[in-house]
């Protein structure tokens, strides 16, 4: 039998093995019904938020996470360096706005462009990149679409490479955070340019338009707005592996403000679930009578999706990374938050 918990403060160290926990879901914000919003763990693809995470929406400038996927593949693969200079054609130079405001005949880097698109959000850099890869817009587009399939985006369709409105450029909120999401595990040499704070250029210098870059709140992330798609915002969390994506807002300030609140919300937990009642998370070694429902007390190392307890058995000293639990008159609970990773415990 288990008697009283004691608790003992965590430590986070080794490598990941993910509990499947079921957990509640956030509260429902009413008074932001326009908003879709998806959020996922994507070490683990655990579903984390969903609020018309599948209905239809513009993407806007979110697009351009798709043509710097693009880009980044024609670095990977030699087609192109980071100092290749690519041609600005007169129908790149007389693309709307945003825009870097480059001239027909001008040239730019491919490290340039990537700051243009990532942080200046620049339309006619991105006509410059699909002309240069794909050697039209049009050819760009379809080979978009063809890396939406290969990142499963189900429900989305790319006819340009910068986000103007075209009715036929349709997206979803689930399918904008499998896009960054991608970024970030695909692309370790380049992601880092989607954490730029500002970027300058022939004199000039912008400040990125993710104010949850600038302010440190978030590490990778893209902006997006026109007047139909709205405010859009596809960023992660700085300490945890969690993407969201929020699409409609009525401002930058209150998609920002919605976006946190939906972060908080999948960061904060749910509650407390006891390890040893979740089949996902049996511990090795042990005999299966130590704890309740099956589960032992020896060698485990796990990521949590919610704060969880381990116990261990009043039998047994448990030992903690550095920290050894020398009590022995009732079990020992280690409370973690949402997102750590336990260290082994193991008998002494």
């Amino acid at each position: 039998m288990l008697n009283e918990w004691r608790k003992v403060s965590p430590s986070v160290m080794g490598a990941f093995a993910m509990v499947a926990a079921v957990f509640a879901a956030p509260a429902a914000h009413a008074e932001e019904t326009k908003y879709a919003a998806f959020c996922m763990d994507y070490e683990s693809n655990e579903v984390l938020f969903d609020r018309y995470a599948d209905a239809q929406r513009y993407p806007a400038s979110l697009t351009k996470m798709m043509t710097l996927a693009l880009l980044f593949d024609a670095l990977e693969d030699g087609r192109v360096t980071l100092d290749t200079k690519m041609k600005v054609s007169s129908y790149a130079a007389g693309t709307a706005p945003s825009k870097l405001g480059l001239k027909a005949g001008d040239k730019i880097t491919v490290k340039d462009a990537i700051g243009a698109l990532a942080v200046k959000s620049a339309n006619d850099i991105a006509v410059v990149v699909a002309e240069h890869i794909g050697g039209s817009e049009a050819k760009f587009a379809q080979m978009m679409n063809d890396k939406a399939k290969v990142f499963a985006m189900d429900n989305t369709h790319f006819e340009n490479p910068h986000g103007l409105p075209n009715k036929k450029q349709i997206t979803t909120a689930r399918d904008m955070t499998i896009l960054l999401t991608s970024l970030i595990k695909y692309y370790p040499d380049y992601r880092d340019y989607l954490s730029m704070q500002s970027f300058s250029y022939n004199g000039r210098t912008w400040k990125n338009h993710n104010s949850l870059i600038v302010d440190g709140e978030s590490k990778f992330g893209k902006t997006g707005y026109t007047v139909v798609s709205g405010f859009n915002l596809a960023s992660n969390d700085e300490e945890f592996p969690i993407g969201c994506t929020v699409m409609g807002g009525r401002t930058a300030k209150t998609r920002d403000a919605h976006f946190k609140m939906v972060m908080d919300d999948v960061t904060n937990g749910y509650g407390e679930i006891m390890v040893a009642r979740l089949n996902a998370a049996q511990l090795k070694g042990g005999l299966a009578t130590d704890l309740p429902r099956g589960g032992v007390s020896a060698m485990a190392q796990i990521t949590i999706l919610n704060e969880v307890q381990i116990a261990s058995t009043q039998d047994q000293n448990v030992q903690q990374g550095d920290v050894v639990v020398d009590e022995v008159d009732a079990p020992v609970t280690q409370q973690l938050r949402r997102g750590q990773t336990a260290p082994s415990l193991k008998p002494r």
